[in-house]
C-alpha cells in the first residue's frame, strides 16, 4: 500500500527555532532519546506554544517497529519517481511493509522538512531522492537508528548512508556520442540544476565526449534549467538562435519540452535539429518523433534501495556502508536522426 502524507502547518524546524535548539534535539525528544532536561523542557514549552501536533510523542526507535518506510520525492507527477516507488513498494510489500510518500518539490528545506515528520510517523527506514543539500540531517537520522538510503542525487556529505545512483556520466557520454557517430557537429545542451550531481554528471559526460569527438564546446548553447516541461521550453527558444543541430536534455521533461517548442517555432525534429533525453517513459515513446533515450532503471534503482533499507533495519550487527551504481541504457528512436541518416547512406 502506498500512501500519500503532507507535511503540518507547524513544522518540526519552527519548533526548534523557538526552543532554541536543533532540529535533531527535537527529534530526540520526539523520540524519548537522552536529552538534558533543560533542553527537554524547552521543546515541550515550544510545542506547546506552537501547537505542534505529530502522530506520536514518544517511541523508542531501538526496540519498536511500525513496518511502515517513507520515500521523499521531489516531483510526484515525474514518472521516473513514480517508478522508483512502485519498485520500492512491490520489495516492501512482501515482507509486510507499508510505503508512504512525502512530494517536496525542489527546496531542501521541504527535504530536511519531510524527513522529520516520516521520523514523527515513526517509520522505520526513509528512502531519499535527494534534491542535494549537505546532508547533516539525513546523517543524524540515519545515525539514530531510522536507516536513510539515498536515491539518484548525492547529498555533500553521505557519511554511513546507504545509496543507489545511475552513471550519469557515463550515459550521457554515451547519449552524446550516439550523436556525435552520426555526424552532428553543433551541439546544445539543457543542463538541469547544477547544484544536483545527477545534473552535473550528465554535463560532464556530455562535456567529456564532445571533447573526445574533437567538437567544441560553445558556451553559449548551454542552458541550465528545472527538470521541467516548461523549463524545456524555455531554453529551447532561447537556443534556436544560436542554430544547433542537435540539443541534449538532462531528462524525459526537458526533451518533451524541447521537441514542442522547436515545432513551435517551425523546425522539424529530426530533420531540422535533432533531440535525445534522459529517462524513459511511455510518452516519450508516443511523441512524434519518438524520443531517443538513455533509459534510467528507475523500478531497479527502487528494488535495490529498498533491498538495502530493509537489510539495515533487520541486521542486529553493524553492516558496511553500500554504494549501487547501476548503469543506463540508450533506446534509439526517431528523434535523433539515426534510421533517416542510416536510410541516406543505403542510398
Amino acid at each position: 500500500m502506498v500512501g500519500i502524507i503532507l507535511t503540518s502547518k507547524v513544522t518540526i524546524i519552527e519548533v526548534a527555532k523557538e526552543a532554541g535548539v536543533g532540529t535533531s534535539t527535537v527529534s530526540r525528544v520526539l523520540n524519548s532519546q537522552n536529552v538534558s532536561e533543560h533542553k527537554r523542557k524547552a521543546v515541550l514549552r515550544a510545542i506547546k506554544k506552537l501547537n505542534y501536533r505529530p502522530n506520536l510523542m514518544a517511541r523508542n526507535l531501538r526496540t519498536n517497529v511500525s513496518k511502515i518506510c517513507g520515500l521523499v520525492i521531489p516531483d510526484i507527477c515525474n514518472s521516473f519517481f513514480g517508478q522508483i516507488a512502485g519498485g520500492a513498494g512491490a520489495v516492501l510489500e512482501k515482507q509486510g511493509y507499508e510505503l508512504i510518500i512525502a512530494n517536496i518539490g525542489q527546496k531542501v528545506e521541504k527535504q530536511n522538512e519531510a524527513i522529520l515528520t516520516m521520523v514523527s510517523r515513526q517509520v522505520d527506514g526513509i528512502l531519499l531522492c535527494a534534491i542535494g543539500g549537505n546532508g547533516d540531517l539525513p546523517n543524524e537520522i540515519n545515525k539514530d537508528n531510522c536507516p536513510v538510503v539515498v536515491i539518484d542525487n548525492k547529498l555533500d556529505k553521505m557519511d554511513e548512508m546507504d545509496s543507489v545512483m545511475v552513471d550519469n556520466v557515463k550515459g550521457a557520454y554515451s547519449l552524446t556520442e550516439h550523436l556525435c557517430m552520426i555526424g552532428y557537429k553543433h551541439f546544445a545542451m539543457i543542463t538541469g540544476p547544477l547544484e544536483q550531481s545527477s545534473a552535473y554528471e550528465r554535463f560532464v559526460g556530455f562535456q567529456k565526449a564532445l571533447k573526445d569527438y574533437n567538437l567544441e564546446l560553445d558556451e553559449n548553447m548551454i542552458r541550465e534549467s528545472d527538470f521541467t516541461i516548461r523549463g524545456g521550453r524555455d531554453a529551447a527558444r532561447s537556443l534556436l538562435t544560436g542554430k544547433p543541430d542537435a540539443i541534449v536534455a538532462a531528462n524525459n521533461h526537458l526533451a518533451i519540452g524541447a521537441i514542442a517548442e522547436i515545432k513551435k517555432e517551425g523546425f522539424n525534429v529530426p530533420d531540422d535539429i535533432a533531440v535525445v533525453g534522459f529517462d524513459d517513459t511511455e510518452v516519450g515513446e508516443l511523441l512524434d518523433p519518438p524520443l531517443t533515450i538513455m533509459s534510467q532503471p528507475a523500478v531497479e534503482m527502487g528494488e535495490t534501495a529498498a533491498r538495502l533499507l530493509l537489510h539495515r533495519i533487520c541486521s542486529e550487527e553493524p553492516v558496511q556502508v553500500q554504494e549501487r551504481i547501476l548503469p543506463a541504457r540508450l533506446i534509439v528512436r526517431s528523434s535523433c536522426g539515426f534510421y533517416e541518416k542510416l536510410g541516406q547512406l543505403a542510398n
